[in-house]
């Protein structure tokens, strides 16, 4: 029987980091989810290397519009979850209070990693977050959560 289980990618977020803006993102993670963002990583690969025999140039990364994260403030116990890693995985989803982010947009790399950038589309001079979830912790949680 094959397992439907959700875990949650805690993330540090790279960007401007002052009162009220976004430090962490929380992806849920699932077995669709999981095989769409490997399908999107490989299609990156694919095209870089079909593209390299036709020029010095060439494809790096694949970007798709689309909301998958939760945006949070800093707190020490989402810090504390994270300690010196850049991204965990969890059983349970974590909490804290949100960031002000309406719109994000997906680019799934070459290499394998996949980044989530968060923003707010109607604000001069708003701050982007930019928060990775590496290619390594995604053959993660595809296992745990049944994709195989």
């Amino acid at each position: 029987m094959r397992r439907c289980k959700t875990v949650y990618a805690l993330m540090r977020v790279s960007g401007n980091q002052e009162h009220g803006d976004a430090s962490f993102a929380v992806l849920a993670l699932d077995a669709e989810l999981c095989s769409l963002l490997g399908r999107r990583t490989r299609l990156a690969h694919e095209l870089r290397g079909a593209d390299m025999h036709d020029s010095d140039e060439s494809f790096s990364h694949l970007v798709y519009h689309g909301y998958h994260c939760t945006w949070l403030q800093y707190s020490d116990e989402l810090d504390a979850l994270l300690g010196d890693k850049d991204a965990v995985l969890l059983d349970t989803e974590p909490q804290g209070e949100g960031a002000s982010v309406d719109a994000c947009y997906t680019s799934a790399w070459q290499d394998g990693d996949t980044d989530f950038t968060g923003y707010q589309k109607h604000a001069d001079d708003a701050p982007q977050y930019c928060a990775v979830l590496t290619k390594d912790l995604l053959a993660q949680a595809t296992r745990q959560t049944g994709d195989r």
